[in-house]
C-alpha cells in the first residue's frame, strides 16, 4: 500500500503506462491542436484508470452531497475525477521515481454538450495508448463513447 493509499484508505490498480507523452501528443489524442497545457509532460493512462478514477469519485461526494442532492453539479465529480487522477498518479510516480515537477497525469475534465441537450456537462478523460477515453463520474461503470457532435462541442479547462 501506498503513501496515498494508507492515508485515504483505497488501493488503486496502476493508473499510468508508465510511458510520458509530450503536450503535443496530449493535444493530438484530443484532437485539440491549440489546447493550452501548463506541463510538458503527462503520464499516459490506462483504460482501467478511467473507470477506477471515476468510481472513486463518485464514491467520495456521493456520501457528501447525494442524499440532498442526488443530481448534484457535474463540476463537482469532474473536478474529483481531475484531482483524484493526480493523486493516483502522484502516489504511484513517487513509488516508481518519477518526477511531477515535470509532469502530470494525462486525465482532466472536460465541458461539451450531450447529444439532445441544450445545456453542458462535465465528464471525465484519460489519454491511453488508444487515445483519449472518457467517462461520467456520475454514472462511472463503463467508458462513455462521444459522438462526432459532441466531440466538436468539447471545451477543455484547468487542466494540470
Amino acid at each position: 500500500m501506498g503513501f496515498f493509499s494508507s492515508l485515504f484508505g483505497t488501493s488503486a490498480p496502476k493508473v499510468y503506462t508508465g510511458r510520458l507523452l509530450t503536450a503535443d501528443q496530449v493535444r493530438a489524442a484530443l484532437g485539440c491542436p491549440a489546447l493550452t497545457l501548463g506541463k510538458t509532460q503527462y503520464a499516459e493512462m490506462t483504460e482501467e484508470a478511467a473507470i477506477y478514477l471515476a468510481q472513486q469519485a463518485r464514491n467520495a461526494l456521493f456520501p457528501l452531497i447525494g442524499h440532498w442532492q442526488p443530481d448534484a453539479s457535474c463540476t463537482l465529480y469532474g473536478g474529483k475525477f481531475k484531482v483524484l487522477a493526480n493523486e493516483k498518479f502522484a502516489e504511484q510516480s513517487f513509488q516508481d521515481a518519477i518526477s511531477t515537477q515535470l509532469c502530470a497525469a494525462a486525465a482532466g475534465d472536460v465541458w461539451f454538450t450531450p447529444d439532445g441537450s441544450a445545456t453542458g456537462h462535465a465528464i471525465g478523460f484519460v489519454i491511453t495508448p488508444s487515445g483519449a477515453k472518457y467517462v461520467d463520474p456520475q454514472a462511472p461503470d463503463a467508458l462513455r463513447p462521444m459522438s462526432a457532435t459532441e466531440l466538436a462541442s468539447r471545451y477543455f479547462q484547468n487542466l494540470l
